[in-house]
């Protein structure tokens, strides 16, 4: 169950402060550590350093919204929507018998060589990057495309905000997160 959640499906956490959104990001994230396969990204805009405990292990982190930690998040994630459209063009080239879905499967992501690892990007207070007056359109672009491709190709984002609406998180990115 959990490989399956979250290796193959977005997700959003929202609620109101104080009621544990940080601590169910935290728990999923370090989850998806436990899989030797799994690359973290792993971003706390709070910048308290809750997820601190995921640095050691993570691919990418950063805790704070600071100029120089949008423009970190923004570099990688530029990055991540680059290795989404490696893996569609790895997907497309494998043989039907072997991926007669055009999925990543378990098997697939734990064949080293397709470099079809699970991707697992956890973000805290999201709306920081959607509400960002420079950077927010491209913030919501390249989340909406790894929110709705992003799964089958084992690339999987979780966001948490405060009260999810329209402004801290953009309608296409929630109406496509399937947890």
């Amino acid at each position: 169950w959990v490989e399956v959640t979250l290796m193959y499906i977005a997700g959003v956490i929202g609620a109101i402060p104080r009621m544990g959104k940080t601590f169910l990001l935290r728990l999923l994230l370090l989850i998806a550590g436990l899989d030797v396969r799994a690359e973290l990204h792993v971003y706390d805009l709070k910048g308290t350093g809750d997820l601190s405990p995921l640095a050691p292990v993570a691919h990418a982190y950063r805790a704070g919204d600071e100029d120089e930690d949008i423009a970190y998040a923004l570099a990688d994630l530029r990055a991540l929507r680059t290795e989404l459209r490696r893996r569609t063009k790895v997907i497309r080239n494998l043989p039907k018998d072997r991926c007669p879905e055009n999925k990543v499967t378990s098997e697939l992501a734990s064949d080293k060589a397709l470099g079809l690892h699970p991707i697992v990007i956890g973000v805290d207070e999201c709306q920081v990057w959607f509400e960002h007056p420079k950077h927010g359109a491209e913030f919501e672009e390249i989340c909406t495309d790894l929110v709705k491709r992003g799964p089958a190709v084992g690339i999987v984002l979780i966001l948490a905000t405060q009260r999810p609406d329209a402004k801290s998180l953009p309608k296409p990115i929630s109406a496509n997160a399937g947890m």
